[in-house]
């Protein structure tokens, strides 16, 4: 639905230290993955190459403010909305607020 990231992408990196901290073992479109506990549907998308459309985490665009980029908005900057992914059969989710669990399935090629 949304395309791939380079292997090179640096959300590639986000798994590369598994000495850091414990991990979750999770599926992006039918590929598995292991992602560091805490780590956002959003992340787990980017590990595995998978391009999910945000503006809140978007590199090109800066916020007015200097709070965190991730989405723990106020309630005067409102999420995007763009990040949407399905988990396996079930509800659609914004990526960037659902955090990794083990067995999770994400899925985001959906008809």
């Amino acid at each position: 639905m949304y395309g791939r990231l380079p292997r090179w992408s640096p959300a590639a990196q986000l798994v590369g230290d598994m000495d850091r901290q414990e991990v979750v073992d999770i599926r992006v479109d039918g590929e598995k993955l292991a992602v560091d506990e805490g780590a956002t549907a959003l992340d787990a998308c980017d590990a595995a190459g998978r391009y999910v459309p945000r503006l809140c985490h978007h590199p090109g665009i800066t916020r007015r403010d200097a709070r965190s980029v991730r989405c723990d908005h106020g309630a005067d900057i409102p999420p995007c909305g763009l990040c949407v992914v399905r988990l396996g059969d079930g509800p659609v989710v914004r990526a960037c607020a659902t955090v990794a669990s083990t067995g999770m399935e994400i899925v985001t090629e959906d008809p």
